[in-house]
């Protein structure tokens, strides 16, 4: 999504990538698998990692099998060096366009839990009303579940929108309305998510199973009349997704004085939506928030802002009704 797209290569499905600081990141491509292996990965891999005592890696002893001696090769591109230059300029502008932002919320799931609602189910409410505050609209938001319940399951959708959620947008700000009628939307909204993400994980939900439906339509050469309706052609303007930051509760507990990963994050799936991923932990919540400067609306600074002021707001008003 950054840099200058030639100095790695993005061949294979998870490619490490290390800095000369030391610092590292991992790439995935998700054709092949979700994150959370990637993240799995790396968590098992930082934990039993071993170190001398001038810092260097040690082997523990493992035998490897002895590679051959990398063969530098040399390119003759002289053909392309026109079709280069046009590919590095068009990259250049894509790279340009993207607008990436790291937030960290002062806040985690230690507050949220008190109030006694779903941590997640509360985040995306905070996004709902995040969003509506900055664009006076309700999005068409993704949010992904893991189907790793199933023997080669991959993802399902959460569609976290419901009538409650709109109703709570809508009223959070209007003076009018009590606070307890704010809170019971709120609330209704959370137990909608919480509920459809359960039926997500077990193969309850709609998005893969019309999916199906559809692809069953194009092989036969008759697609249901259904997909034509806009909601099934437009692309969702919130795409979300949350993951751990700690997997294994062994090597969790183990890894308590070490620097938690920033997370990871994806592109907007439109140039007037958002791609945000986060990152739960107790006491904070990491967002990576990525948008497009080609649409004046969007801001993903700006968006982590709201984002804050969202989850602070929503705090207050519960406390103070609870």
């Amino acid at each position: 999504m950054t840099g200058n797209g030639y100095n790695r290569w993005f061949d294979k499905s998870l490619t490490m990538i290390f800095a000369s600081n030391g610092a590292m990141g991992l790439n995935v491509e998700h054709t092949s698998a979700e994150a959370t292996l990637a993240g799995r990965l790396w968590e098992f891999g930082y934990y039993h990692s071993k170190y001398d005592a001038n810092g260097d890696a040690m082997h523990q002893g493992l035998q490897h099998t002895n590679l051959p001696v990398a063969e530098y090769l040399s390119w003759n591109l002289d053909d392309y060096s026109s079709d280069i230059a046009d590919v590095k300029d068009k990259w250049e502008e894509l790279v340009k366009d993207f607008d990436a932002y790291i937030f960290l919320a002062d806040k985690g799931k230690s507050f949220i839990k008190k109030l006694r609602v779903s941590p997640d189910g509360y985040i995306q409410m905070a996004l709902q009303l995040a969003f509506y505050r900055r664009h006076k609209e309700t999005p068409k938001t993704y949010e992904t579940a893991a189907t790793r319940l199933f023997k080669y399951g991959r993802t399902e959708t959460i569609r976290s929108v419901s009538e409650h959620s709109v109703q709570f947008t809508k009223t959070f700000d209007d003076p009018a309305v009590p606070s307890k009628t704010k809170v019971d939307h709120l609330k209704a909204a959370i137990k909608h998510q919480t509920r459809y993400k359960y039926d997500a994980m077990n193969g309850q939900a709609v998005d893969r199973h019309l999916l199906g439906l559809y692809l069953a339509g194009k092989f036969s050469k008759s697609v249901p009349k259904l997909f034509t309706l806009k909601p099934f052609s437009e692309t969702d303007k919130l795409s979300t997704s949350q993951s751990p930051l700690r997997y294994d509760p062994v090597i969790s507990k183990k890894l308590v004085n070490v620097t938690d990963p920033v997370g990871g994050g994806f592109g907007a799936q439109r140039p007037d939506g958002y791609g945000i991923s986060y990152f739960m932990d107790d006491e904070k919540i990491h967002f990576l928030i990525a948008s497009f400067h080609q649409c004046d609306d969007t801001d993903s600074a700006e968006f982590g802002e709201d984002i804050q002021r969202a989850i602070d707001d929503m705090k207050t008003l519960m406390e103070a009704t609870n």
